[in-house]
């Protein structure tokens, strides 16, 4: 009987120690919910976490919107914001053979031949403004201040924008608007183009947009300020393609955040949402 005894009492100690063990191994590899804030929104802006979003914009303006996701991201750091730079005409070609981003940023016109492509639903956000300034080469060696270069003046070589393109218009309308008869030297089918011809020396000054001018001549241009630029003003815009928190939230962002406004202000945009500001009403004519 003491040795029966003995060996129920060991059974049930075992039977205790494993119960014990059990219930320990459950508590352990139990798992709390966390908090899914960072997740649904947390963040300046309101940006979705570790989220990757990606946009096209016109590559003259790239010197603006590199600060900008820059801060985005300082402000975001979980988000990824990709941006691939193409002339208008490259977006549009690459979105009709279905390509296609969360969002394009763009002129006005050149987002309206993309309009079948446009989220449902939404309306395209203003960007910033543009303006025309003399471009020519860094510290001006040829001291060009004034608009007669791109008239019938010999002693200087001078480029417009084809008058297919929004730099062409508002150039040429720029120069008649001082009395002159636009007689560039040379035609640019891009602003890309023009940049060249400035860099190699084949043209002395051309027009261009701001944003261009910068975007594709970096510190190998200087922009001089023209009277008239009232009369062609350029507005961007951003359309939104596709469907997500990640976007809506920087697009809220670029459109209200006063940082924002700040980066595109010294990037050289004048901003739609600057205290004072209001949305240019550029002429059809100049606007892409």
């Amino acid at each position: 009987m003491r040795t029966l005894t003995r060996s129920v009492l060991l059974v049930l100690s075992v039977l205790t120690l494993i119960g014990i063990s059990a219930c320990r191994s459950s508590s352990s590899t139990s798992t709390t919910p966390e908090s899914t804030a960072g997740a649904n929104g947390a963040g300046t802006g309101g940006a979705a976490g570790g989220t990757t979003i990606k946009g096209m914009a016109n590559t003259g303006l790239k010197s603006s919107i590199n600060p900008l996701v820059t801060a985005y991201k300082k402000a975001n750091p979980k988000v990824t914001v990709n941006i691939e730079y193409l002339s208008s005409k490259e977006i549009q070609d690459k979105v009709a053979k279905g390509e296609k981003p969360d969002f394009v940023i763009d002129g006005f016109s050149s987002l309206n031949k993309l309009a079948g492509s446009r989220l449902a639903g939404t309306k395209d956000t203003p960007f910033g403004v543009d303006f025309i300034q003399i471009a020519v080469k860094a510290g001006n060696p040829k001291g060009i201040t004034d608009l007669k270069p791109f008239g019938a003046d010999a002693s200087t070589r001078s480029g417009l924008c084809a008058s297919e393109e929004p730099c062409g218009r508002a150039g040429a309308a720029i120069v008649s608007g001082a009395g002159l008869t636009p007689a560039p030297d040379v035609f640019g089918d891009e602003p890309s183009a023009l940049v060249t011809n400035l860099v190699n020396g084949e043209i002395d000054a051309a027009l261009l947009f701001r944003a261009d001018l910068k975007g594709y001549g970096g510190d190998k241009l200087t922009g001089v300020d023209v009277p008239g630029i009232e009369r062609a003003e350029q507005g961007y815009q951003i359309m939104v393609l596709t469907k997500s928190n990640g976007v809506d939230a920087f697009v809220t962002w670029l459109k209200s955040d006063p940082a924002a406004d700040a980066v595109l202000v010294k990037s050289g945009l004048r901003p739609f949402t600057s205290a004072g500001a209001k949305p240019a009403a550029a002429p059809t004519t100049t606007r892409r």
